[in-house]
């Protein structure tokens, strides 16, 4: 793996944090928000609103270093009808595009149902063709260890896994504060509940999809198996500490789905930070293994 790969393990994995904190956002404001006490869910919004685009903005950043020519970026969009990195950077400006626009609304205090609706719906449909359109990217024929259904549905649930533990810090923060109701503690135990439940199923879903890929690889032969031996090989302990993070973090997503919510007891808020990291160290882990086991077959 070269150096700067690794502007892609933080660019894919930005972004991806960014489309699934607004689609938790966005399921929760379709569902019942009313579960919550307004000044709990304004901050909110502003939270989740101003976290997107700067997600999105510091991807952008980070991918700088893994052009050869920054200058000439703007040419790759010049061939949207058949390449797919043309139509992952279009959509990346129009997700960009519609969630600057949430922000500004939100902060400007305009922020009409009908119109937020529809620019959130318009996002969400930016944001999953964005992930569909970055995994197609990787679905090369001479790369067979990226070319399987293992990396589309792998990006998605990073983004369903970040999107929902960063949902979950934000729900917490956001009710730092404020005296509740027991009513309204109840709610947001109940949602922290979800999202640690949630969270650990689609953690322990990653692990073994990763498992099962290679697998599946090892078991394909060729290339495939000497591209998984291969990185086996060279890279055996970011391997193992993926796996390791991941299980700390399930155990931690069950831990804080248990505890009763209370914004003057740490150990909820402390348990959810610390089950972000180890997910996100975890997920940082298995996208550098991803680059890691590119190996061209053919022509």
């Amino acid at each position: 793996m070269q150096g700067r790969d690794w502007a892609l393990v933080i660019f894919t994995l930005l972004v991806q944090m960014a489309v699934g904190s607004l689609f938790a956002l966005a399921i929760f404001i379709f569902g019942d928000p009313t579960i919550l006490p307004e000044s709990v869910i304004a901050d909110l919004n502003l939270i989740v609103l101003i976290l997107v685009p700067a997600l999105l903005i510091l991807g952008l950043l980070s991918a700088i270093p893994h052009l050869s020519h920054p200058g000439r970026s703007r040419l790759a969009m010049g061939n949207f009808k058949k390449s797919w990195l043309s139509r992952e950077m279009f959509l990346g400006i129009c997700f960009t595009i519609s969630s600057l626009i949430l922000m500004i609304l939100h902060l400007l205090d305009i922020e009409p149902k009908n119109i937020q609706a529809v620019l959130i719906g318009v996002s969400m449909l930016c944001g999953v063709l964005l992930l569909y359109s970055m995994s197609r990217i990787y679905m090369l024929r001479t790369v067979p260890t990226w070319n399987t259904w293992g990396t589309p549905i792998s990006f998605f649930l990073s983004a369903g896994l970040l999107g929902t533990l960063s949902l979950s810090l934000a729900v917490n923060i956001a009710a730092q504060g404020y005296a509740h109701t027991e009513a309204s503690l109840t709610a947001m135990g109940d949602l922290c509940h979800i999202f640690g439940w949630t969270s650990a199923i689609l953690l322990s879903i990653q692990l073994f999809i990763a498992f099962m890929k290679d697998r599946f690889l090892i078991w394909r032969g060729g290339v495939s198996r000497e591209s998984i031996q291969l990185l086996k090989q060279r890279y055996p302990i970011p391997g193992i500490l993926r796996g390791t993070f991941g299980f700390l973090a399930i155990g931690l997503c069950i831990i804080f789905a248990l505890l009763p919510f209370s914004n003057t007891n740490p150990g909820l808020f402390t348990a959810i930070i610390m089950a972000f990291l180890l997910a996100l160290t975890s997920e940082i882990l298995g996208r550098f293994l991803f680059y890691a086991s590119f190996k061209s077959s053919g022509i």
